[in-house]
This record gives C-alpha cells, sequence and structure tokens, in this order.
C-alpha cells in the first residue's frame, strides 16, 4: 500500500496516525464517562498501540525512502540543487557541488546558483519568467546545460530544482563534427560546400539591402611543379601557407574558403571590387617576395629552382548576378582571364576587356 507514495504523502500519514494515537485514550475515556461504562486501561490503549504499530512501520518506509532517495542524489552524474525564491540552497548533490566549485578555482567558497545566475543574461531570463526550462552556458572551459524545474511546496512556498549536466565533452564532440563537415582538412579554411552556402546566403543579403560585396577567386599557378619537384608534402605546405596568408588578408570581415586543389576563394561584405582588387594585389606580391611554404625543401636545401605565383579574379556583386551561379562563372572568367595574359595578375570584372 506505501510502496508507490511519496515521501511526502507517507510524512503525512505519519503525523496523522501519530496524532491520533496520542489523542485515542483520551477520547476513550470522555466518551466511557459519557455512557457510563468502565473501560478497562488494556482496552483503551489498544487502538493506540495499533496506530503506533502503524507508526512504526510508517518510521521504517519514510527511512528506506529517504535513504534511497539520498542515495541515488548522491549518486547521480549530474548536479542535483534545490533553491528557495532566494535563490539561497536548501539542497545540493555532491556532482553539484563538484561543478559549482569550478566557478572559483583559487577562491575560498563555491559559485552559489544567484551568482551563476546573475552573470549569464541567458538563465536571468529564464528565472524571471518563471517558467520551466534550460539553457547552455560556459564556466571555465566547461560547457553546462542548466535546467530550471518550479515546484510549488505548499500555497505560500515554491522552490526551484537546478539540475545540472556537464555536456563538456558532448559540446567538443558536437563542434568537431561541425568543424569536419565544414572545413577543410589540409587548410582549415572552410570547405567548398559550406564556402559556397555561406557566400549565398551573404549574396541574398546584400542584394536585399543593396549592400556591397565583392569575391575573390584566387589559384595557385605552376602547382603541378611544385609537387613534381619538391614532392606532394612540399605542395601541402604551400597550400597551408596560403590558406594562413588568406585568413590575414580576410581579416575579421571578410570569409577564406578552398574550393579546389589548388583553388582558393575569399568575399568581403562591405568592400567594393576596387578596395577588393588593391588587397588581392597585396595578396600576390606578398606571395611572389615570400613565397609562403616553400623556405625548405624536403632535402634541406634553399627553394630557389622554382618560383610558384598566384593569379587571381574579382567580380564586385551587382544586379546582373540573379544567381550565384552567374556570379562565380564571371569570378572564374575573370580568374581565366589572368591565366590566359600570363599568370601572376590580378583581373577586375570591370577592367577584364581593357
Amino acid at each position: 500500500m506505501l510502496k508507490n507514495q511519496s515521501p511526502t504523502v507517507i510524512i503525512r500519514k505519519f503525523i496523522a496516525v501519530l496524532m491520533a494515537s496520542l489523542v485515542c485514550p483520551l477520547l476513550l475515556v470522555a466518551l466511557a464517562r459519557m455512557i457510563g461504562w468502565r473501560i478497562p486501561w488494556g482496552a483503551m490503549t489498544l487502538p493506540s498501540a495499533i496506530m503506533l504499530t502503524y507508526v512504526i512501520v510508517l518510521s521504517w518506509r519514510l527511512r528506506d525512502r529517504l535513504l534511497a532517495q539520498a542515495y541515488a542524489f548522491d549518486h547521480m552524474p549530474d548536479g542535483i540543487i534545490l533553491v528557495n525564491e532566494q535563490l539561497q540552497t536548501i539542497y545540493a548533490n555532491p556532482a553539484a557541488k563538484r561543478i559549482m566549485n569550478l566557478g572559483r578555482s583559487g577562491h575560498q567558497g563555491d559559485l552559489t546558483v544567484a551568482e551563476l545566475i546573475l552573470q549569464h543574461d541567458n538563465l536571468l531570463s529564464l528565472w524571471e519568467g518563471g517558467w520551466q526550462g534550460h539553457s547552455a552556458v560556459d564556466l571555465e572551459g566547461r560547457h553546462l546545460e542548466v535546467e530550471r524545474i518550479p515546484m510549488q511546496m505548499t500555497s505560500r512556498r515554491s522552490v526551484s530544482l537546478v539540475v545540472l549536466r556537464d555536456v563538456t565533452e558532448r559540446h567538443r564532440s558536437e563542434q568537431e563534427l561541425i568543424r569536419q563537415a565544414t572545413t577543410d582538412g589540409l587548410t582549415r579554411l572552410y570547405n567548398r560546400r559550406y564556402f559556397l552556402e555561406k557566400l549565398e546566403e551573404e549574396r541574398q543579403r546584400c542584394a536585399s539591402t543593396g549592400s556591397m560585396l565583392s569575391l575573390v577567386l584566387i589559384d595557385v599557378d605552376y602547382f603541378k611543379l611544385i609537387n613534381d619537384t619538391y614532392g606532394h608534402l612540399a605542395g601541402d605546405r604551400v597550400l597551408q601557407q596560403i590558406a594562413v596568408l588568406l585568413q590575414e588578408f580576410a581579416g575579421e570581415n571578410g570569409v577564406a574558403g578552398r574550393i579546389g586543389g589548388e583553388e582558393f576563394a575569399v568575399y568581403w561584405p562591405g568592400i567594393d571590387g576596387e578596395s577588393a582588387y588593391r588587397r588581392t594585389e597585396e595578396l600576390r606580391m606578398r606571395v611572389l617576395s615570400e613565397q609562403p611554404g616553400l623556405e625548405e625543401v624536403a632535402d634541406g636545401t634553399r627553394a630557389g629552382e622554382l618560383q610558384y605565383t598566384i593569379s587571381a579574379g574579382i567580380v564586385e556583386l551587382d544586379e546582373s548576378h540573379k544567381t550565384l551561379e552567374s556570379w562565380l562563372e564571371e569570378a572564374d572568367a575573370c580568374l581565366y582571364a589572368s591565366k590566359k595574359n600570363g599568370r601572376n595578375q590580378t583581373t577586375l570584372a570591370m577592367k577584364r576587356k581593357t
């Protein structure tokens, strides 16, 4: 009968039966006097004895239930914290204490729930809204999921159950999967598929707002000769070092990607074709002078037998580019013009026929 009852129900029964066992003899005495009976003392105490026996059974059941819950909470991997309306901690299991202590490394005392909430606007909004929900926060290099479950204890008292889950490893795995799906393994730039997705999003945004947007296609000249002369490892180093330069030249506003074997692309929001042309020329001259990736070849000699260059084609987005494909085709035509005219040069779309 008590197996499926909560500790709260058992406590209520415990109190009710205990009070009844104490009052029962007095009621029986009063009742006997009213009707003129004489009830033996043993008969008067029998109901109380039965009820006290039931109280003992209830106490055992309550003890077992509370011990089971305490054992379960103590061994849960998730942090469990019970807080009142003032965000004062009523209970915290060992996992919660371990997790919350991450917030104050090197300081005395643990990070409180109130401090955790005040440090993160998303948690503050969750609490101010008063609803059940969860959110994610970063806490000293750890990624936590924080869930809030409001509970009404009495008509005047409410508490919140806070569940803390340390999902750092899962978050890292998810981020690694995203990185593998969106970046090129050799250069760490965006891969072709993801770069073109980002480019199309930016093209549509700029087309709707009228903002400037420039696209640059870059190809490494004589790349096959690099592989044939110095080996594929040297060729890989060249691509990696060019990728580093591209990231530098793209800056915080630009986006770079590897869209083919030795072909790269960069787009700059808010930059017109002339500005993109000047930036690309700086990049081309730096590659020509530094020869990134060929500082030393595999046999330890200086790389001087072959000098490689880059060619580029630039197109600024305009109304004629109704689709991404048409825009890419024009940029590719500019790149082809640079190749056809002797390589080691940059062609801007509006200058292509001059």
